[in-house]
């Protein structure tokens, strides 16, 4: 009866533990999901809302690039030239364009396949003077953003540049964080109603309105569906993610395990407290026993593997079950496979090193740690993770026991970056680009190796803005700006860029910055991501296409209109130091005996011969162009007294002498006739001293000729 009533006793204590336990079981497993779900969606949330942001930091970043360009093709004078057009093709792929396009409003065309490019809407809105971005989703070969710039310069629009960027290649490149599944979508602009339908476009219409980003679950294909939106504020546009349910539902399967595993203990953990006091009489060999046993048990349920084996001579005493699946072998199997001893589990090739790294931690530590290679009885090989503790027994042994855990996929995803580290280091190393990062409240700058002697940084450099670092290779009239505009970004700008020139092994050269700021929960900039291209290619090709518009083809002086602003600029630059110039003004004569008599060609030669000899003549400083047929210009700078402008011009009419036969046999001498007037004398620009001088030639050319006149007023 006693014993009856002690079973029953038993049982409801069984019922209650029991019940308690799965109730506490429920209640964790509820509570873990809720919050496994919330941190998972709060996650993907904030990566969508930092990729949109970096998104849209790289379309910014890719206008920059097309408005420079255009800046740069408007200041070639000629712009709608197959050359040019063919230099910008060559270079679109290189700053990331797939297609590009040049066009005017003539009808003037260069380039296809960019889509929208010549919409009348959107034609019109560049030609007025603003930048248009617009997406292309849909289009057959991709997702595309057409990206279109005007092309203008003094004030005037001369046409549209435009270029398209695979929405793909940006998400790619700025948004590598998010956790993208099978099922993804990726789009890009507001056609959001195609894709969501319109019973789902009303939900998030005020979201929309508001610039707010969001979410929405809906059924997609049968599956229920989350969907998560970001805009790009500053482009109409929006990010689009998308999860299926049984996404989350796998991520918060993995937190969820978490409480089963701790229910499994604790009703491991009631069982063998319940048995103890049930089998309290027993001896204590057999106590001893059941602990064991309970041992073992625990043992098998942690992940990987447990194993013993002495310090002094390696011999195995105890291995877990788990520890024989690792290795696909039974107990005695696994002995004779390893000899009993704990160097012979490791693969033969990893065995010399690994035993010396453990002898090397056991020097210094308590606990080693160490990673090798196992190889199984089917000739699988795995990674392991080796952690021991040193134990002393009562009885005076020492041994270690070590849990082996199986890290192989780990340890190849390790390899997996590290090989994508390397590729990018090796990109980067072999491109005019490069990326830095500047933590800004450690005020920190990191760049990668193959700028840092360049640039002249370290690796890490503490106080970079506070000390002005980079300052001795920064070019002088560069700094203030360079410093300035890291200056903007801690102060709170979203974006900054400007051109700056770096001095390193005696040459200076040309660099463009771009830079975004990744900003705190508080509003305060944290980071700054940025990229640095080498320009100094595209920065002296533009200064070489400068000066050839300047320059007359024929002759290689200053053209007409060159000759006017650069004398004009001389005029207005020294008008407060009171420098005195001369302008000469020079006319061949006969030269209309040599084109009628000999030809054009021995015309040519002759005006080819004249301007040879005013080069020479003349100082560098001096300003030499011709401004018509045979007409040319010469103002000569800061001139000492009219005495030495009357040397020159006398040396001068020998020079310019040529002669050249004619068929005949008539010997035609070219000789020259000249004017001069004086800055500021005659005049404070360039027209109402160029008529004074233009009036001292005139009356040379009526009387002898080969001779010369210095202005004198009536």
């Amino acid at each position: 009866m006693k014993t009856e009533g002690m079973k029953r006793i038993f049982v409801f204590v069984a019922i209650i533990l029991v019940a308690v336990a799965v109730f506490a079981f429920l209640s964790f497993y509820i509570a873990t999901r809720n919050k496994a779900f919330d941190r998972l969606e709060a996650a993907i949330e904030g990566n969508t809302e930092d990729s949109a942001r970096m998104l849209e930091g790289g379309i910014s970043e890719k206008e920059n690039m097309l408005a420079r360009m255009a800046s740069l093709l408007a200041e070639s004078g000629n712009i709608f030239t197959e050359e040019n057009f063919r230099s910008l093709d060559e270079n679109a792929e290189q700053y990331g364009f797939s297609n590009i396009l040049m066009s005017g409003s003539g009808g003037i065309t260069f380039g296809e396949g960019v889509e929208n490019a010549l919409q009348a809407e959107v034609f019109a809105q560049v030609m007025a003077g603003e930048s248009v971005i617009t997406d292309l989703t849909g289009n057959p070969d991709g997702n595309f953003i057409s990206i279109n710039v005007p092309i203008a310069g003094n004030g005037e629009v001369f046409g549209v540049l435009s270029a398209s960027v695979t929405a793909e290649s940006l998400i790619e490149e700025y948004c590598g964080r998010l956790l993208y599944q099978d099922e993804k979508k990726i789009l890009v602009g507001k056609n959001f109603k195609e894709i969501v339908g319109a019973a789902i476009m009303s939900r998030i219409k005020e979201d929309i309105d508001n610039g707010l980003a969001g979410k929405v679950r809906y059924n997609y294909g049968g599956t229920s569906t989350y969907y998560y939106y970001a805009p790009l504020k500053n482009y109409d546009m929006y990010l689009l993610n998308s999860f299926p349910q049984s996404f989350f539902d796998d991520e918060v399967f993995l937190d969820c395990a978490i409480a089963l595993k701790l229910l499994i203990e604790i009703l491991l953990v009631l069982a063998v407290f319940v048995f103890w006091l049930l089998r309290k009489e027993r001896t204590h060999t057999a106590k001893m026993k059941e602990l064991f046993q309970n041992i073992d048990a625990i043992a098998d349920n942690v992940p990987g593997g447990i194993i013993t084996y002495s310090v002094s001579s390696g011999d195995i005493h105890y291995i877990s079950n788990g520890c024989l699946q690792m290795f696909n072998m039974r107990e005695r199997e696994f002995r004779v496979y390893s000899e009993n001893k704990i160097e012979n589990i490791i693969f033969v090739k990893d065995r010399a090193d690994t035993m010396m790294k453990i002898r090397a931690q056991a020097e210094k530590s308590d606990t080693i740690d160490v990673f090798y290679r196992i190889e199984t009885s089917d000739k699988e090989m795995f990674w392991v993770r080796h952690i021991a503790k040193f134990i002393r027994r009562a009885d005076g042994s020492e041994e270690y026991c070590a849990v082996l855990n199986d890290v192989t996929q780990q340890h190849n995803m390790e390899q997996e970056l590290r090989v994508r580290e390397a590729r990018f280091n090796m990109v980067v190393e072999n491109t005019n680009t490069t990326v830095f990062e500047w933590k800004v409240g450690d005020d920190l700058l990191i760049f990668p190796c193959n700028y840092m002697e360049m640039l002249g940084v370290e690796n890490k450099y503490v106080r970079f803005l506070a000390r002005r670092q980079m300052s001795d290779v920064l070019y002088e009239e560069d700094r203030e700006e360079f410093f300035g505009a890291f200056e903007e970004l801690k102060n709170g700008a979203d974006s900054i860029r400007c051109d700056f020139r770096i001095q390193h092994g005696g040459k200076t050269v040309w660099f463009a910055l771009s830079a975004k700021t990744l900003f705190n929960e508080d509003g305060i900039s944290a980071r700054v991501i940025g990229s640095i291209v080498n320009i100094d290619a595209d920065r002296k090709r533009m200064e070489m296409f400068k000066e050839k518009s300047l320059r007359d083809a024929f002759s290689g002086l200053y053209n007409k209109d060159a000759t006017k602003m650069l004398i004009d600029s001389a005029f207005a630059e020294y008008h407060e130091y009171g420098e005195r110039h001369a302008l000469v003004v020079i006319d061949l004569d006969n030269f209309k005996a040599i084109n009628d008599t000999i030809g054009h060609l021995a015309g040519d030669e002759v005006l080819k011969n004249t301007a040879r000899r005013l080069i020479h003549a003349f100082r560098s400083e001096d300003i030499v162009g011709r401004i018509g047929g045979d007409e040319f210009v010469v103002l000569m700078k800061y001139i000492p007294d009219d005495e030495s402008v009357i040397w020159k011009i006398s040396q001068l009419l020998h020079d310019l002498t040529q002669e050249t036969m004619a068929p005949d046999g008539r010997v035609i001498t070219v000789t020259a006739s000249i004017g001069v007037a004086f800055y500021p004398d005659d005049g404070a620009t360039y027209e109402t001293v160029f008529a004074k001088s233009d009036s001292a030639l005139y009356s040379v050319k009526k009387s002898t000729k080969n001779g010369y006149n210095i202005y004198k007023e009536k």
